[in-house]
């Protein structure tokens, strides 16, 4: 990950982006101000940002309001396997869109890349 300089200005892209790679098979979960403590960023626009990428099913919030990357987040176990993050593809959840055919595939798609 490239460390923000403190003359350098990101755009909500570049911030987007930098917020997803934080989230690793080591850290899985952080707080809003964990976030924003990590990435010198502001907490209002980080809060909008999260919120826009929740929406879209790249990161969820859990009832402590951590945010844990989603669908297709890779954890590794104690046991050094690999669980893959999945939405349940039930009818609320594929019409709301937060899982569709493309996800499904895409996801298997890694996953067999990481058993092969």
């Amino acid at each position: 990950m490239i460390l923000r300089s403190l003359d350098k200005k990101y755009n909500a892209i570049e911030k987007c982006l930098q917020i997803l790679s934080i989230f690793s098979l080591d850290k899985t979960q952080f707080s809003i101000n964990e976030i924003c403590e990590k990435l010198d960023f502001n907490i209002s626009t980080t809060y909008r940002i999260l919120s826009t990428l929740e929406e879209y099913g790249y990161v969820s919030r859990l009832k402590n309001k951590d945010y844990v990357f989603a669908h297709g987040a890779k954890y590794q176990l104690p046991d050094k396997k690999i669980l893959i993050g999945c939405y349940h593809p039930s009818p609320r959840n594929v019409n709301t869109k937060r899982i569709n055919l493309s996800k499904m595939v895409r996801l298997f798609k890694n996953a067999k890349k990481i058993i092969i």
